[in-house]
């Protein structure tokens, strides 16, 4: 238990510079810093915890794979086909502490992009209320639908 809650708090301590490091160092950095933060972090959980011994640090590493592999299969399981479930982490990883922060009275634009969705088909959408964030900000006057053609395909690769 000990040493899930120091992994648990050493994740969370130092996931702002992971995020710093990684993001300098580019996908490369991520990847390559991804397996060695891991490994380096279940490599200290298990050293300070008592009652376990680590015999090197590639125990370590193959035991952090062990357990990424083991909650990776676990959320399958419990959220297979289950849409809601990534929704909500989508929603709890994005959120921001204090939403008012970084609102202005300057305008600014929202772009939104979905496949095969025309902008005749959008309106009528949103006029039948079948998307209903879209159809209360343009009821509420705060924004407003604008056709725009952006001269690519419309793909999800090439957008």
């Amino acid at each position: 238990m000990l040493a899930t809650v120091v992994l648990g708090l050493l994740a969370a301590a130092l996931r702002p510079v992971f995020v710093v490091v990684a993001a300098w160092l580019g996908w490369a950095g991520v990847v390559a810093g991804w397996l060695v933060a891991q490994g380096a972090l279940v490599y200290v959980a298990l050293a300070v915890a008592p009652g376990i011994s680590v015999d090197g640090w590639w125990d370590a590493f193959w035991a952090s794979w062990s357990y990424a592999i083991l909650v990776s299969t676990a959320s399958w399981f419990v959220t297979a086909g289950d849409d809601g479930a990534v929704v909500a982490h989508l929603l709890r990883s994005t959120r921001r502490a204090n939403p008012a922060t970084g609102r202005t009275a300057e305008p600014g634009v929202v772009v939104i992009q979905i496949d095969g969705l025309s902008a005749p088909l959008a309106r009528r959408a949103i006029q039948a209320g079948n998307l209903p964030t879209l159809s209360r900000w343009i009821r509420s006057g705060s924004h407003v639908l604008a056709e725009w053609h952006a001269e690519l395909p419309a793909t999800t690769p090439a957008s």
